[in-house]
């Protein structure tokens, strides 16, 4: 006779991986299979807005988005992984203008600048998509969006702390924890501007621009990444007035 241990055994349910809940099961290839989940997506996003995270169902993603439910299953095994593609839709964008700003520190331009813009275009894009207060405010409250976002903060993290270590304003030890606190610093200063009507306004974001250019000028100052075929540091002269 099997023991009570071995029975308990038998009985305890398999735990899936958080990866298995999130992930796409397929992605469209025609154009109105795109097309469809593009629609999945939107919708989401609106009913984000309308409704909340926790009533936003599959079954009512797809009677608003004019889809049948079987068609949302096809490509999503639930609605966490639907709002983890949204969180990707979101976030693709914001990761280009990041790119942007390291591709001017890397070539040695006028950084300062590119943080300006890049935080321009960074909000305009949060303010013109759908379900994107919902989902910054549902990244607090839901695991498998909090990995991602981690996942994303470490990679924009190693991007950053390479080009401060190029440019030999850190250890690589130290670019890390500056680039980390950086980037968390204007994330969270992007959040409230998301989140708080109040600070939706021209003062704040010029402040919010000041304070991530003071934080990175702090180590960058006037240095430029090394040259990736010399490996020489240009270091701009300051003016002696």
């Amino acid at each position: 006779m099997p023991s009570k241990a071995a029975s308990h055994r038998r009985a305890t349910p398999r735990v899936r991986k958080a990866d298995e809940s999130i992930e796409r099961r397929r992605i469209p290839v025609q154009r109105r299979a795109q097309i469809s989940v593009q629609r999945i997506l939107d919708t989401a996003g609106i009913l984000l807005d309308e409704v909340g995270l926790e009533r936003v169902t599959t079954e009512l993603v797809a009677e608003r988005a004019g889809v049948n439910v079987a068609t949302v299953y096809k490509y999503f095994p639930n609605k966490h992984a639907v709002l983890a593609e949204l969180y990707r839709t979101h976030y693709e964008p914001r990761l280009e203008h990041f790119n942007g700003v390291m591709a001017v520190i890397a070539a040695g331009g006028d950084w300062r600048r590119a943080i300006d813009e890049g935080l321009d275009l960074s909000t305009r894009d949060r303010q013109s998509r759908p379900g994107n207060l919902s989902i910054r405010l549902a990244v607090r409250s839901s695991p498998p969006l909090q990995r991602l976002e981690q996942e994303n903060l470490e990679r924009r993290t190693k991007i950053l702390a390479a080009l401060l270590v190029r440019a030999r304003a850190a250890t690589p030890a130290q670019a890390v924890v500056v680039a980390r606190c950086l980037l968390e610093v204007v994330a969270t200063l992007l959040d409230v501007w998301n989140t708080s009507p109040q600070a939706q306004s021209p003062a704040y974001l010029s402040e919010l621009k000041r304070i991530a250019k003071a934080l990175l000028g702090e180590y960058l100052n006037d240095r430029t990444p090394s040259s990736p075929v010399t490996g020489k540091t240009t270091i701009k002269k300051r003016s002696s007035s």
